[in-house]
Parts: structure tokens; sequence; C-alpha cells
């Protein structure tokens, strides 16, 4: 089973699951959620949990098989989860047991991690480790004091090193602080960003190396360096979107809201840094500029024109607003004030006069657009026409405004009277007079009731000639307030701002009319402004220094008052928020730390167990202690103050001095200023002592030295990392200190060993050992002193092993040094067998040796040496004999069951080949195959070797040629004496493939193979005698591998199931073990398994309908339709089956003789199409039901004219015609004369009445309707309601229908149905009456629209609902 990964979700105990894969699966967390790693076979001890950015990874998951692993990232772990939501983390355990009950320990699952977990430690990167087994967290050291303040440390802890510098806020541009350090460096970029990946940029000397450290989390450390060079203009950019870090990861969001950014830059050995720098994101718009009326009066005259005419207003401080006038656009700088400015010169402005649209957009310095805020401008630099500027200054007027008179601008011809008026010009508004300029000011009053919504203002000047001019101009009439502001919410989803809140900006944002202006204020605070968006959304942000923040340790309750304006100027509703607005917290005191291991250094021996860091803290606060950047368990101060923590494992930690940090955080108080106190780690131990000497400078204590029991000893202490401060030497029973100096140290003892009577020497043992300041400890060294007693006789001498291990070989035997020990300065006397003996003095240290002896001449096997040594002052020794051993022979070697120029076939080359033989027992064995060395095996040291060449190293041999190799063995016996062995080898080529590979045609008899045979294709061919064929067909999975016959024959079976119709080639290789010589044949055949499908555009009679009329039928049943060429049909009608014709294109018919059907009826039958394809896939059938018609009945025989409506009696009705209303659809029986003609036929005979009167069906008797209506009630009951036009026609009848002339034309049928119906010929109906219009007019139960035309297209029964029928 595959590792897979359970979610479970707390809400209904559901279980979701994923099938793990190689690499990443990225599972996005919800609140509400537990995991499990579950798999029979996982180890957790192979996992690795990792806390990265907000996402939890989980590392190392083994996978099935040869799969590899995976790795599990549940993004964003850390935003979702929380202190009542832990999301916990298990693997493994007993499967039946459930995920929360795993999570609490049950059935052995293992906790990897939850929210609250603490890391181990970091790596390099920077990522923290939360679960693993074989992690060992290192502490790395800290800096020490940095000049003037901290920069952002590097990743995984350790500060970076080098680059301090001064200052805040932004360097090199920004607030134009200069660089720290000696070279040229700027940041040229903003400070305020739109985008989480903005591109950063600056200048520094050309060629320079320029560091970008970013920190997005405020931990003082960068999550993320960019390295990049300045160019040769001295230009240097980094795209957060495109740039590869250098160190670190960038979070997958990009930039925090607020970010601080350090930038380094370093040319030839020498840095610059600037200050650090305050990078804040911002997406909020800013709210609509506001832009004051242009020239007073939004109309721009000649001399206006002429001195320039400035535009301004308000928008958000420090942006920009961008102004379009005409072809003009414009991009304006906003004071910190809020306020801006600019003027258009005569150039600036459009050059004809005309109404423009003037538009200003404000941008925030994020580069945030507000929405685009337009009015109308009007250039007027030519005419005295008359010309509204503006009302009410923006063209909306307000319900304040239209309260009291509007205030309306504009120009006319100098000292002209002007009017003002709505609707009635003879009764103006306002009336003034312009000035000597044509400006003139009116107050308007608008009349009472006048409704919201646009209106046209009129202005009508009369100049002192009594000439006219008028114009207007609409405005907007907005008197209701926009609804107030909705769906308030401030950032954090709280109603508290924390001082470090406040100090990082706070957002409030809420709902309202679309482009409405959006006030929000706070008593003592900034005023913020925003626009509401088309999606009625709004936001305004609150930035450092906005809010009225109380003092240290204070709170206050105050509310944001919101008011909605819409464009009007209406104001809504106050909405109020209310906040908490939460002071700074007063700050716990500074802990204090006490001296830490008695001298805070803390040796090998102390850095075993743990240590104990105590001191004094606010009471009842939490004491978080660090070791470097690494945290020890948390401590709490006692009702005194008191603390302890402990520092462990650190003995993992490495030597170096470090930051002792205590800080205390207690809740509703801010946490304290960090207390340092600095230790030093040192486990290292000095390293041992050397060189111990005695007075003499040696190790032997001289009988006259041993007289004066004056003994000095002195050595060394190695200096560095293991340098000693002192030692303790320990001789004859006491132990004595001693000072380091410069590695060298010496103590003075005053007794010595006695030596024993009779004895020459004796020996005792002189100890040191080395200390350095923190109390570590070196080895003890050991040296051994020689007392010495009086001249004695010499000591025997000693022998080196000869030639190292006393056997002198073939190579060794011409020079052979002969070596040893004896007294120092000693005469030695050396035999070689039956040599003559070799003199020798030893040198001062006791060492001899007799170089270059020639042992060529002594026979192989055993032999002895002997010496004896004279020491100054000393007698002869006795002598030392030594035992060696002379072996020049080389060691036996064969190769066996092989001789030179061994043949190898084909067939052995294709299994490999294996060589053996024999040698001296206990040899070295070596071999090379063609120059390279190969294994070679001695079974158990006997002498019995193998070599096996596997089939892939023997040279491979040309079709009917060879190929050669050689086999080199070499044996080198103990005594280090070889033999070499070679044999030569010819590699024989497999036999060429020279005949031609042939697949036999008429695979499945015709090429063809259709789905019955696809499951088993014979192939066969002809090819190489006894070669092996690869049949296949390629591209595909269809393929098999035969053996041809001694005839060459062969034969195949393919599966072609799996492939798709259409054409393929069937390939035969035919090749030779060994042989490289092949032969291919080829066969293409065409795959047709798909069964046929149903006949396309099938017909009956040539038409598609299933009804075939009584006319059709009596040349018999014409089915036609399409299929797929080459296909046959066959078509069975009844009991009639006959084969269809088909040409090329696959266009079929047959014509089958149509059934007999009793006249006036119908009969259904089946049609059965039978296709057989032309693959011989399985034939298909298809049945269709048609209708076959009867002939029409005859027309009936008609009644004498004496019959009278009067003598027709009805039928009994049936259920239907009860269900109809009446009987009235039934035949009619008359009385006399024809009292025994049949009914149906009495029905429809004529008759003619005296006088027209209204018939039984309710039909008048001139209504030329009721006589097709008596048509057709004159059909057999059996019939119904149903007559085609056919029917009517093949019975000679003439169809009357409403609007038709009736004419001397009519037949008797027709007449005869009117006469049944109780009617005469009645007068012929208009002619220029339309059927519709007749129908309508005609009894009204009549619902048929049915038109002649209608019938003759269909050809199908007509119906009526008349209730005749």
């Amino acid at each position: 089973m595959a590792a897979r990964f359970e979610i479970y979700r707390t809400q209904d105990g559901g279980v979701e699951q994923l099938r793990l894969k190689p690499g990443e699966n990225r599972v996005r967390v919800l609140p509400g959620r537990q995991f499990r790693l579950q798999d029979p076979n996982l180890d957790a001890e192979q996992l690795r949990v990792l806390q990265v950015d907000s996402d939890l990874v989980i590392e190392n998951v083994p996978l099935d098989g040869d799969a590899g692993t995976a790795s599990v990232i549940l993004e964003g772990y850390y935003r979702i989860c929380s202190a009542s939501d832990q999301c916990a983390v298990t693997a493994g355990g007993d499967e039946t047991v459930s995920i929360p009950d795993a999570a609490e320990g049950a059935g052995g699952a293992v906790l990897l991690a939850d929210v609250n977990t603490k890391p181990l430690g970091a790596l390099n990167d920077g990522t923290f480790v939360l679960y693993d087994p074989k992690f060992e967290a290192p502490i790395l050291p800290v800096l020490g004091d940095v000049p003037t303040k901290p920069l952002l440390y590097g990743l995984g802890g350790a500060a970076v090193l080098g680059l301090a510098a001064a200052g805040g806020g932004g360097g090199g541009g920004g607030d134009g602080q200069a660089p720290q350090g000696n070279i040229s460096l700027t940041l040229k970029s903003a400070t305020y960003f739109n985008t989480r990946f903005p591109v950063l940029n600056g200048t520094a000397e050309p060629g320079s190396e320029v560091q970008v450290r970013i920190d997005t989390d405020g931990d003082q450390h960068a999550n993320v360096t960019y390295t990049t060079k300045a160019d040769e203009n001295g230009n240097w950019a980094v795209d957060l979107k495109t740039a590869t870090p250098s160190s670190g990861t960038l979070p997958a969001t990009g930039l925090s809201d607020t970010n601080s950014l350090e930038v380094v830059g370093s040319n030839k050995g020498v840095q610059s840094t600037l200050p650090l720098t305050t990078l804040h994101f911002d997406d909020t718009p800013p709210a609509s500029a506001e832009v004051a009326s242009v020239a007073g009066d939004n109309i721009i005259t000649a001399p206006e024109k002429a001195a320039g005419v400035a535009i301004s207003g308000t928008a958000e401080a420090n942006g920009s607003v961008e102004l379009k006038l005409g072809t003009l656009t414009r991009l304006v700088a906003v004071d910190a004030n809020g306020n801006w400015s600019t003027t258009l010169q005569a150039d600036d402005l459009p050059a004809a006069d005309g109404s423009y649209t003037l538009s200003a957009t404000a941008i925030d310095a994020a580069g945030n657009r507000a929405p685009e805020v337009t009015s109308k401008v009007i250039m007027n630099t030519t005419g005295t026409a008359a010309i509204i500027g503006t009302i009410s200054e923006d063209g909306y007027v307000n319900a304040k405004e239209a309260a009291a008179p509007v205030k309306v601008m504009g120009t006319a011809a100098p000292n002209s009277k002007v009017a003002l008026w709505l609707t009635d010009e003879k009764n103006p508004l306002a009336e003034v007079q312009a000035d000597a300029n044509g400006k003139w000011e009116a107050g308007v009053p608008l009349p009472a009731g006048l409704a919201d919504g646009k209106h046209a203002l009129s202005v009508t000047t009369t100049n002192a000639q009594g000439n006219t001019a008028t114009s207007k101009a609409e405005f907007t009439l907005d008197k209701t307030p926009p609804a107030p502001a909705a769906n308030l919410k401030l950032e954090g989803n709280d109603t508290t701002i924390t001082s470090t809140e406040a100090k990082n900006g706070v957002s409030l944002s809420g709902t309202g009319e679309a482009g409405a202006k959006v006030t929000v204020s706070i008593a003592g605070g900034k005023t913020q402004t925003a626009t509401v968006g088309a999606n009625g959304g709004w936001k305004v942000e609150f930035k450092e220094g906005d809010l009225p923040m109380p003092g240290q340790g204070n709170n206050t309750s105050t509310a944001f008052n919101v008011v909605l304006q819409d464009k009007a100027g209406n104001d809504s509703a106050v909405v109020t928020q209310t906040v908490t607005l939460q002071g700074p917290l007063i700050p716990l005191g500074k802990p204090i730390i006490g001296p830490i291991a008695g001298d805070d250094i803390i040796n090998a021996a102390e850095a075993q167990g743990a240590v104990s860091v105590s001191g004094i803290a606010d009471a009842g606060s939490i004491v978080h202690v660090k070791l470097g950047n690494t945290p020890v368990p948390d401590v709490t101060a006692d009702a005194n103050g008191r603390w302890t923590a402990q520092l462990t494992n650190l003995s993992k930690v490495p030597d170096g001095s470090y930051d002792v940090t205590a800080t205390a955080t207690l809740p509703g108080r801010s946490a304290s200023a960090a207390a340092v106190h600095k230790i030093t780690l040192d486990k290292t131990p000095p390293g041992q002592p050397t060189n111990i000497k005695t007075n003499g400078g040696d190790t032997t204590i001289s009988a006259e030295e041993a007289k004066t029991g004056k003994i000095t000893f002195t050595g060394d202490t190695p200096t560095g990392a293991q340098n000693a401060d002192t030692v303790t030497v320990t001789w004859n029973g006491v132990s004595k200190p001693g000072t380091v100096t410069n590695g060298k140290w010496g103590v003075d003892f005053d007794s010595v060993p006695s030596v024993q009577a009779g004895q020459a020497s004796t020996t005792a043992n002189v100890t040191v050992q080395a200390h350095d300041k923190a109390g570590n400890n070196s080895t003890i060294a050991t040296q051994a002193i020689t007392v010495q007693n009086s001249a004695l006789p010499s000591a025997a001498p000693t022998f080196d092993p000869v030639a190292k291990d006393d056997i002198v070989n073939k190579d060794e035997a011409g020079s052979v040094n002969i070596s040893g020990t004896a007294a120092p300065n000693a005469t030695l006397h050396v035999t070689i067998g039956s040599r003559p003996p070799q003199p020798v003095t030893a040198d001062g240290q006791g060492k001899w040796v007799i170089e270059g002896v020639n042992m060529s001449g002594i026979p192989d096997g055993k032999h002895t040496m002997s010496a004896t040594a004279t020491a100054p002052g000393g007698t002869t020794s006795a002598p030392t004999n030594h035992e060696f051993t002379v072996d020049k022979t080389p060691p036996s070697l064969t190769i066996t069951g092989r001789h030179n120029a061994e043949t190898i076939t084909p067939e052995e080359a294709k299994q490999g080949v294996t060589f053996s033989g024999t040698t001296e027992a206990g040899s070295t064995l070596k071999a090379t195959w063609n120059g390279k060395p190969i294994d070679i095996s001695d079974v158990r040291g006997l002498g019995l070797w193998t070599v096996k060449v596997p089939a892939t190293d023997i040279p491979p041999a040309p079709a009917n040629g060879t190929a050669k190799a050689a086999l080199v063995v070499s044996a080198t016996d103990k005594a280090g004496n070889t033999a070499e062995t070679t044999l030569n080898v010819t590699i024989q080529g497999a036999p060429a493939v020279t005949r031609q590979t042939t697949v036999n045609g008429k695979v499945a008899n015709d090429d063809v193979i259709n789905a019955v045979e696809a499951d088993r294709v014979e192939v066969s061919g002809t090819a190489e005698p006894n070669s092996d064929i690869r049949v296949q067909v390629p591209g595909t999975k269809v393929a098999t591998t035969v053996r041809s016959g001694a005839d060459g024959l062969w034969k195949a079976a393919l599966n072609f199931t799996g492939l798709q119709d259409g054409q393929h080639t069937i390939e035969a290789t035919a090749s030779q073990p060994g042989s490289t010589s092949t032969s291919v044949g080829t066969h293409t055949v065409a795959l047709a398994q798909k069964l046929p499908g149903k006949p396309a555009n099938l017909q009956f009679d040539g038409h598609a309908s299933k009804v075939i009329t009584a006319a059709e039928a009596t040349d018999g049943v014409t089915v036609t339709g399409d299929v797929a060429p080459g296909s046959k049909v066959q078509v069975q009608l009844g009991t009639t089956i006959r084969p269809a014709d088909i040409d090329a294109a696959g266009h079929f018919s047959a014509t089958l003789p149509a059934p007999a059907v009793t006249p006036g009826g119908k009969q259904p039958y089946s049609v059965t199409v039978t296709v057989a394809d032309a693959a011989g896939n399985t034939p298909q059938s298809w049945a269709e039901q048609i209708e076959v018609q009867g002939s029409a009945l005859k027309p009936a025989t008609p009644v004498p004219a004496s019959v009278t409506t009067a003598a027709v009696t009805h039928a009994t009705p049936d259920a239907d015609a009860d269900a109809a209303g009446g009987a009235v659809a039934q035949p009619a029986t008359p009385t006399a004369p024809a009292a025994n003609a049949p009914a149906a036929d009495a029905a429809a005979q004529p008759a003619t009445p005296s006088a027209a009167q209204p018939s039984a069906l309710g039909i008048a008797a001139g209504d030329t309707l009721g006589k097709s209506l008596a048509t057709a009630k004159a059909l057999p009951s059996h019939q119904g309601s149903r007559l085609s036009l056919n029917e009517l026609l093949d019975q000679g009848e003439t169809l009357s229908l409403p609007g038709e002339a009736s004419s001397a034309g009519s037949n008797a049928a027709t007449s005869a149905a009117g006469s049944a119906a109780g009617t005469g010929t009645a007068p012929a109906a208009a002619a220029a009456t339309d059927v519709a219009t007749a129908v309508e007019s005609s009894a009204t139960a009549l619902s048929s629209t049915a038109t002649v035309n209608t019938l003759l297209g269909t050809q199908q029964p007509w119906e009526t609902t008349h209730p005749a029928l």
C-alpha cells in the first residue's frame, strides 16, 4: 500500500485521503483540520518536519518500491492554525484509531508537530526544524557590540559581519542620508508600493557588488538577500518578481505590509551601507481628487487664456494628480498638506472654443489610483454668446444648496441683461447684468417641489441694441442623502488598536454608495478620506502618528466617525465605530544575570550536565533565556523575583564566546530590555605534554646523577587552541605543579628511586598532565625513566625484521639492510649464516645498520644471524640470534584446460566466458582482460583461481569474422616473488543474416482484420534459417519474438485489439545471436474492428415519413439510405427479404412489394435493414416501424332527391362520440326511400331540401366549410376524424374550404355531403374572403386552421377538434 495523507474534519468527522506522489504534495490548510501520515512501512525516524515561512513541510516520506520519497507542504499552516485550533500532525500507529485519538498519542502514533511545537533549531537557510530525530541543533556564535546599531541579521540567526551603519530611514535617496562607508551608494526607488513584488533600484560605483537584504517579518533577520552588480553607468536594480535570491527565500506572497530594507555595496574591499529603510505595501486607493472651479466659473476667456489659467485642488498628501484637458496630460505633485496646483499656459489649452472635459485622477505614493473625477470647462475666447459656466460650482445641487438661491456663473456680451429660467422664459427665476468684461453671477431660486434628476437651466441675454442670445446648461438636482456606511471592519477583526498596530498602520473598511466620498474622523486624530469603489467597497489607512494614541500604560475609548458624501454633496448619517486605543505597555525591568559556572567559563566536565543560569527579574514574570540565538525553556520568577534556567546539551555546542540573554514578559506589560551576560564555552582540553626529559636531555639518570638526588624534568605542551597554563608532574610518588611559558615547562625533584644491589638499572615512570584556565585537563603523558646503578655488562643487541617481514625474495636478495638496536655508541659484531662477522657501531640513540648485504648466493630456506654488543665502559653482551627466510623462487601459475589462441564461439560469447587455473597457495592474484583489471577469485586461498568475463566485456566480432582478446594473470607469493602468464583468445563472429526477410500477404485471408480476428492474427513469412524473428507493429506495444526453422519459415500470432482502426505495418526483423546483421520485411494490413453503423438518410419511398400511402404502395416500398462503401445491405418487409443495390459511394436502394391493406384502413409493418461491412465484422440490423395505408373508399351512391334532413336519424353513438359531447359524428340512416341502404352509404347520399335549414352539425346550409366537413363525416366510423387530402382526392372529391367560391363544378359527393347535413346548395362565399377569415367566421366550435397548401405539403391526415367530428 502506498503512503497516504489523511485530513480529518473536526466539524463533521469526515476524513479525506490524499495518495502521495513523488516530489511535492501541496495541501491548503483550512480551519478545523487534523492530519495523519499513514503507511504500513512508515518509520517516523526517517521524517523531518520544517517550518518554512507560514507553511509546515514534512520531508523524506518513503514511497513504495523505487518511487523515491515525497514531501507534504501544508500551505498557510501558521496563518490558519491557532492555540484553539492546533492542527495536530501525526504519523503511523494503529489505523483503526481515530485521528483525534492518534493526536493524543493513542495507538502508537507519533506526534510530528502542532501549532505550539517549539523548534529544535534552525538550518543554515533559516528554516526551523520542528521534528527530526537525527537533528543536532548548532548554536551559532553571536556578535560583539555593533558600533552604532544592529543591522539585519543573516539567515539562521547569525548577524551579518562587518557591515555596520548608523541611523534609520531611506538611504542615499528617500530622506537623503548618506551611506556609512567609502563608496558611492544610493537607493532611488520609492518606499511605498502597491505590489508585493516591486523593483528596487539605485546607483553605486560602476562594477560594485550590491547586496539587498530584506526583513519581511520584523525580527531583524534578513529573510532573503539578493546580490547584483552596478552596470557601467553605476545603475543597479533587483526585480523581486524575477530575481533569484543569493540566500534565503522571499515569501511566496511577496513583501509584508511593512518590511525593513538594508542595502550594502562593496567594491575592491571597500564597503558602504545605507541606513535601514522601511518598505510599505499599500494597495488602498486614495480618495478622489477635488478640483476647484477653473477661472472661477469654468469658462476660459481670451484674456484668461493669454494670462495662463491656474487649476488647483486637494488630494492625498505626498501623492500626485494626473490632469487631462484636451490633448494635454500633466502629472502634478501634491504637497504634505494635500494641496496641489498647476498653471496651464495658452499653448497648453485647447485652441478651439467649445466644451471640454477636465479629468483629475489622484495617485498615492504607492501608485494606487483613485476614481477619476471630471468637470466641464468651456473655452470662450472669440464670441460673446450667452454661456452658463458653473451651476453650484460642480453641476450638482444638493439639499442644502437647493434650499437657498443656487449660485450660477457665466459670460455674455459686456453690460448685457441676463435672464435665467427653467421652463418659462417670460417669467425668469433671476435677472442680472453682465459686467464690462461680460462676466455675470446670479443666485437662482429653484421652484419648490422641483423633483430630483437632471434639469436644463436656460439663459437669455439682451444687449444694448436689443439683440438676444440664448443657451442652456444641464444640472443635476439631488436632495437625497446617501445611505449610511455599512459593514465597518477594523483591521485585525477586533476593536482594540495597540501601539504596535498604530505604528505599523491600521485600516478601516466598509461599504457604501459607489462613487461617494468617505470621510473618517477620530477625535484628536487625523481625518482620512477615500472614495467608494465601483464594487461598493472602501478602505482608509491610518498610518503612524495619525491616531491620538494615549501614553504609556493608558487606554482610551474613542470612536471613528464615518460620513458618506455623494456627488451632489449630500451627507449621510454619521456611523460610529467604537475602538479602544491602547498606549505603549509599561516595560518590565531588565533582568539581572548572576555569574555562570562560578567564573563564566564552562569547561568540558561542566558541559556534560546542566549549567544553571540564575538571576533577578520582576516577580511573576516569565523569563526567556537564550544562549546565543538558541532559546532554552522559559522559567518564571518567584515572589522574590528569583529565577533559574538550565543550559543543556552544551557538549554539542561549539567552543567560543557567547551572549546569554534574558528577557522578561508579563501580560499587560511590555517586554523588558534584554539583559546580556557574556560567557566562554571551552570544552577543549589542552594538548598532551610531550618531549619529557631528565637532566641530560635524555630519559636516563646516570649513576652520578642518581647520587646527587637532584632531578629536573622538562617538556613541552602544544600551543594555540590546546594551549596549557599549568602542568602537574608526578615522580617517585610526589606530585608538583609547574607553570607553562610559551609551551615550555620544568619541575625540580630531589629524590630518585633506589636500584637493587646487583642490578644495572631500574625503570620508573614520570607522569605529566596539563591544565588550561577553564579547568580542562589533558591526557596524562607517561615517560619511562632508566635509573643506572653503575657500569655493568652491556645490554644484548636486538635485530629489526629483515626486509621488513624476515623473508628475502628474489628482487630484495641483491641488497638487504641488516639493522637493530644496542646500547648507545656500543660496538657490535654481526654474523650472517656462515659468513665472517661484520663490525658496526651504534649511534648515540643506540641505532645500528649494515647496508647493502648481498644474499643472492644464499640458498632458499631458513637461516640464522647473530650479534654481540660492547657498550663504552662495559663488557661484551651475550649473543642475540635472529632467524630469517630466503625465498627467491616465483610461484607456479597455470591456466587450466585452455591453450594459446583459444577460440570462443558466438554462443559462448553471448553467455560470457570463465577461465580458471592454479597457483601457489596463499599467493596474491591479479588479472586484466584486454588491458583492463578484472576480478579474479581464489577458492579459500588454495591457489585455485577463476576469472569470469561477462558477455558485455567480450569484444564483439563482425559477422563471419573474428575479434582478439587477451587474459593476463599474475601471482605474487608471500615472499613477494611474482609470476605472470598470458592467454590470447579469438572471438568468432556470428553468421551474417543474408536471406531477405519477408512477411506473407493476405493476412487474415484478405489483409483486413476485423473485430473477430483482431485478438489473434496469424502472420507468417520467410527469413534466415534458425534466426530470431522480432515481429511487431512499429510504434505500438504489439510485438512478439519467434524462431525460424531450418527451412527459414516462421509463424507468429499478434493481438491487434488495443489498436485504432486504420492502416498498420507488420514488421519482421531477423537476427542471429551475437551478430549485428539483420534483415527486415514489412507488410501493410488494414484494421477494421468497428461494427457496421446504422444507415444514414434512411427513407421510405423517397421521404423520411414512415407513412406509405396507397398510391405510393402500388409499385412497392422503396427503402434507401447510405452506408460505408463496400458494405452489403439486406432489407426485409414482412416476410419478404431482398438484397439492396449499392453504389460505390455506399448509397443503397431496395424495393419490396407492399403488403395488402384493407381499403380505407392502415396497417403497421416492420422494415428490417441488415448491414454487413467489407471487413467481415458481425452484421448489424435495425428495425423501423412504417404504416401502409389502404386505398380510399369508393364514393357513396347518391340518394333520391326526396330524402330530406327531417328523415335523417342518427345511429347510436359509441363511447368516443359520447366523450365528444354527442352522436353527431355517427353515420345517419335515412328512412325513405332508401330504408335498406347501408348506414355508411346512406349518410353520404345527397338530398335536395325545399329550403336551407341548419343541419344537425350546427353548420348553416350555405357554409362551404360544412360541405368539406360533411365529406369527413361520411368516413367509416373506425377512421375517426382523420382525413388526408390524398384520400379526398382519391375519392374524386373537391375539398371546399371557407373562402372558396362554390361553382357548378362542385361534384355530386360535395353536394351529397351538404344534403346529408340537412343543407342545400348555398350561394358562393365571397372570393375575396381569405381562408383564415372564413374559418374564424365559421362555426364557433371549429378550431382547425389547416390550409390546402398545408395538406398538400405534408400529405398527412388532417385533424380537427370540431365537435361534429
